[in-house]
């Protein structure tokens, strides 16, 4: 990077980065992602959506996206998943993605017993529409830049829980919940805030 006249970082994590390794600060300037509001206007029938998924229209369903990787943390959205299951029986959760760990995903959830309250449907091209038959966004994410697709959950309305990891927290600051990586309690706890609140 260091012949470009200047760099774009998508957000202050990046830069502080980019600066840790001797690249010139003057030179690089902070640009948070940004979406087309247009492609996220509400749909007319979240509830076919959410059929496609295997969602019954009454439940209270929690989505996050992402590639099936490690870095996004999908591992401690199940486990957190695990821990509020049993007490609310309306909850569903879902991811949008697909990846190299989709295996060890699906017996990880097999493994602890809520394969009918959480799905995988694989690589959904449609987003805006999945968004819409989401009640609230899980962002678990491990190691993230920015997190995009937190940013086009909020776009549709939803309330985001998101772990404070990168740049994360420079959009969700004050506009949703922020946790720890990698504490399937503490994320559980975000989400049980969302589901005990008289606005959900």
């Amino acid at each position: 990077y260091r012949p470009l006249d200047a760099i774009i970082a998508v957000s202050h994590k990046i830069k502080n980065i980019l600066s840790a390794r001797n690249l010139d600060a003057g030179k690089t300037f902070v640009v948070h992602d940004g979406i087309d509001l247009g492609r996220f206007a509400p749909i007319a029938d979240p509830g076919r959506a959410r059929a496609r998924l295997g969602i019954p229209e009454t439940a209270f369903h929690v989505g996050s996206a992402g590639s099936l990787v490690d870095h996004k943390g999908h591992i401690h959205l199940l486990e957190a998943a695990a821990r509020l299951i049993p007490e609310f029986p309306g909850l569903y959760f879902s991811i949008a993605g697909e990846g190299p760990l989709r295996r060890s995903l699906q017996e990880r959830i097999a493994e602890l017993g809520i394969g009918e309250r959480f799905k995988l449907p694989g690589f959904i091209d449609d987003m805006p529409t999945y968004f819409y038959a989401l009640d609230a966004y899980a962002h678990p994410s491990k190691l993230e830049g920015l997190g995009s697709a937190i940013v086009e959950a909020m776009a549709c309305g939803l309330p985001v829980v998101a772990t404070a990891s990168g740049g994360i927290s420079e959009i969700v600051q004050g506009y949703g919940i922020l946790v720890p990586a990698q504490d399937p309690e503490a994320l559980a706890g975000g989400l049980e805030t969302l589901l005990h609140s008289p606005q959900k």
